[in-house]
């Protein structure tokens, strides 16, 4: 995928234009893989998943398809949640329950909201006020607080009356009232949708994750988004 991309011109000129694309996530895994000489699955879990204890973390689609018996027989059990189409089909676990395997570093990841907030947790800490969460949660600092506030830097000039911006991975938005800039980044294959919101000046991280994808799915995440944040801001306001 990389030569068949790279082979082509870019359709902007080079930081001139913002232009979101999987493909760019794509290249990097493949740059991380050439550099250290192993796969960008090992990576992550060498590197990410095992220095943060998130050990639930894989990749591909969760769960494992049920065998044929237990598929007919009455209270088959649930062991995990399996995604569903925009149309509201679900889609057994497998080969075609995600993105094929070249998308990879572009989300191929399935984790619990548990293994979601220790990752959430070490981006908030770029904020020096919420560093020590990472002592109390035993996570290791993976990098520094200038490389954490690199990644969460704007191309294109600081955020203004033009709209949001984009850092490496994150959106960049502040909005009028609101205290500081919020990260956020959301995503689907289209049978799942995930979606976080970083609040950096109040140290908290709203995680959703619906098993469906679709214009609905985005819809109704914005909604509980500002339910959560509403209820929230409440508590802070009336401790």
């Amino acid at each position: 995928m990389c030569r068949a991309v790279l082979d082509k011109p870019p359709d902007h000129e080079p930081g001139k234009e913002f232009l979101y694309s999987n493909t760019g996530y794509i290249i990097a895994g493949a740059m991380a893989e050439a550099a250290a000489d192993d796969s960008w699955e090992n990576l992550m879990t060498r590197r990410v998943f095992q220095p943060l204890g998130m050990t639930h973390a894989g990749f591909g689609a969760p769960g494992q398809p049920l065998p044929t018996s237990a598929k007919v027989a009455q209270g088959a059990p649930i062991t995990e949640p399996c995604g569903h189409q925009a149309n509201g089909v679900p889609v057994e676990p497998g080969p075609e329950a995600d993105n094929p395997p070249c998308l990879g570093p572009a989300g191929r990841v399935h984790l619990p909201l548990a293994d979601w907030a220790r990752y959430a947790t070490l981006h908030l800490s770029a904020e020096p006020a919420n560093r020590h969460d990472l002592n109390d949660a035993g996570l290791k600092p993976l990098i520094s607080v200038e490389s954490l506030r690199r990644l969460h830097t704007p191309f294109g000039g600081p955020i203004d009356k033009s709209g949001p911006k984009y850092a490496m991975g994150w959106g960049v938005v502040e909005r009028p009232g609101s205290r500081g800039v919020r990260l956020t980044h959301a995503g689907s294959n289209t049978m799942w949708y995930a979606v976080v919101s970083l609040r950096m000046a109040e140290n908290r991280a709203i995680l959703i994750g619906i098993n469906q994808g679709g214009d609905h799915a985005a819809r109704a995440a914005a909604e509980v988004e500002a339910a959560l944040q509403k209820r929230t801001t409440a508590r802070t306001a009336h401790p």
